[in-house]
């Protein structure tokens, strides 16, 4: 499905907040993903898109703060992790980033390194590298720009998807069904009223700013009011997308 691509595209890559949330749900402090289950109606599915996506992308190194050198793929089209068919357990404690290799605008490579690319199939004629900061290329785009619908969905047994299943008059996005559609606006005015808030934010960031003034204890009630709204939104657009289910206001 087009959302669940976005979804693990924004996971893997994404600066937004919700991005870095998710990360630090279903990331290890190594990076990798964990492997034991946590309650969540959208991780399944991310997990699934991100086989995907980890075989179509590959670095173009800048400075390399953002790059690990042993889980991203830098040298080709696998990690080293990958090549060398590495277990997560194998990597327990390494976290070394990319830039630690790299002096100036030079990409030194000690002899261990180099030999490890070998092994692992992979060569630093690969490499593809920036003046600028470490961004992200996808491979089935001619430009390197991300787009779900080349992402061979179909395989993964799902369609491209097209209208909102809340409002059912725009294209369903993950920001159009969480803060855009009218369902969701209704809901987050409902929620924000309970605290005496208008509901006027268009993101996460902006929404949880909006206690920054109170109490501690009305911060942390409305942070996980908040996260709860969101998630409430996307189960229940699974709800109406897998089960049927008619648009209700009751899940609120």
């Amino acid at each position: 499905m087009e959302m669940l691509m976005k979804l693990a595209w924004s996971f893997r890559y994404g600066s937004d907040a919700f991005s870095s949330f998710m990360r630090l749900k279903f990331l290890t402090k190594e990076g990798s993903l964990i492997n034991y289950y946590k309650p969540s109606s959208v991780w399944p599915g991310v997990k699934k898109a991100l086989q995907e996506i980890d075989t179509k992308c590959q670095w173009v190194i800048g400075n390399g703060a953002k790059i690990d050198l042993w889980r991203d793929c830098w040298a080709g089209k696998h990690s080293i992790q990958k090549g060398l068919n590495l277990l997560d357990h194998a990597l327990k404690g390494c976290t070394l980033k990319l830039e630690s290799l790299i002096q100036g605008p030079i990409l030194r490579c000690p002899a261990h390194i180099t030999q490890l690319l070998h092994l692992a199939r992979l060569s630093l004629h690969d490499v593809k590298k920036s003046t600028d900061e470490d961004y992200l290329v996808w491979w089935p785009d001619i430009k390197g720009h991300f787009s779900a619908q080349d992402g061979n969905s179909k395989k993964m047994g799902v369609t491209i998807a097209s209208k909102c299943r809340h409002c059912g008059a725009q294209e369903e996005s993950l920001i159009h069904l969480i803060w855009e559609c009218v369902f969701a606006k209704e809901m987050w005015n409902w929620l924000a009223g309970k605290f005496k808030f208008r509901g006027t934010f268009t993101n996460m960031k902006e929404a949880i700013k909006l206690s920054k003034n109170s109490s501690p204890r009305v911060v942390h009630l409305w942070t996980a009011a908040v996260f709860r709204g969101m998630t409430g939104l996307w189960k229940h657009r699974n709800k109406i997308f897998f089960q049927d289910k008619a648009v209700s206001k009751a899940f609120c």
